[in-house]
């Protein structure tokens, strides 16, 4: 009876200590259960956004990222609201400065040559805010063209160039039917102002000087107009490539891991 006894404290003594040591490990060191093995990572690839995200961007600032539901939609709309309203004030600032040099123009400097018809160029109202008189086109009328020889005058700065550009010498004139003629005097037909657009604004000095003012405020509006629309292509493109790498970004898979528990035993001494 006794050596039974003995023997069956034997064989249960070590099971009792090897729970009791994993009993204490368990407690002091991991409070999840232990796992023999790592568990694999795993990749899940999300749900891929549409690309018109993209496309919405391009076309109205903000709204790709409101479809991804970005707060940054909101600063790409405003500067687009804001900066479409100071295109169109501009324009508008700009169109009405170019009615009044037109009209100061028709008004005072044409008007003493006859009925004036049609608007010139910009680059015709240019002049007029550099010379004072246009001149003639002809400065004797009937038979062959004789070019404006006042130099005050734009005309006359005009055949002046053209001299100075195919003449070899500017005071002696070539030949009429010479190659040095025909190119000074094409370059005058192309560029001189012709009798219906002929201007003066001499004894009209304080109209004269109200007309450069305003095409220098035309001038100024139209750069300031140029200038947000510059700004609202840039929001278009900028908020297009931000939604852009936003979807890459979303539709690249991901790799997710379950954490390795650690095992460990410590002896009991």
């Amino acid at each position: 009876m006794r050596i039974g006894c003995l023997v069956a404290l034997c064989l249960t003594w070590p099971l009792g200590g090897a729970a009791q040591t994993a009993h204490r490990v368990g407690i002091g060191l991991a409070s999840e259960p232990a796992s023999a093995e790592a568990s694999p990572p795993t990749q899940t690839t999300p749900q891929r956004p549409s690309p018109w995200a993209v496309v919405a961007s391009l076309v109205v600032p903000g709204a790709g990222q409101a479809f991804l539901r970005q707060e940054r939609s909101v600063p790409y709309a405003a500067a687009e609201a804001f900066f479409v309203m100071r295109y169109a004030q501009h324009s508008r600032d700009a169109r009405r400065e170019r009615d009044r040099y037109r009209a100061l123009a028709a008004d005072v400097a044409r008007a003493p040559f006859g009925a004036v018809r049609g608007h010139g160029t910009f680059e015709y109202y240019e002049s007029m805010e550099s010379y004072v008189e246009s001149g003639v086109f002809d400065a004797i009328p009937g038979g062959e063209l004789d070019p404006e020889p006042d130099t005050t005058t734009f005309n006359g700065r005009t055949w002046l160039l053209a001299r100075q550009t195919f003449w070899r010498d500017v005071g002696t004139p070539p030949a009429r039917d010479s190659r040095e003629w025909r190119l000074a005097e094409n370059f005058y037909l192309t560029r001189a102002v012709r009798p219906e657009l002929r201007w003066s604004w001499r004894d009209a000095q304080l109209e004269y000087d109200e007309f450069r003012r305003t095409i220098r405020r035309s001038n100024e509006a139209y750069r300031d107009a140029l200038t947000d629309l510059s700004v609202i292509v840039a929001n278009h493109v900028l908020s297009g490539m931000d939604a852009l790498v936003s979807v890459r970004l979303r539709s690249r898979p991901t790799t997710q891991g379950r954490g390795m528990a650690i095992r460990a035993e410590i002896p009991l001494k």
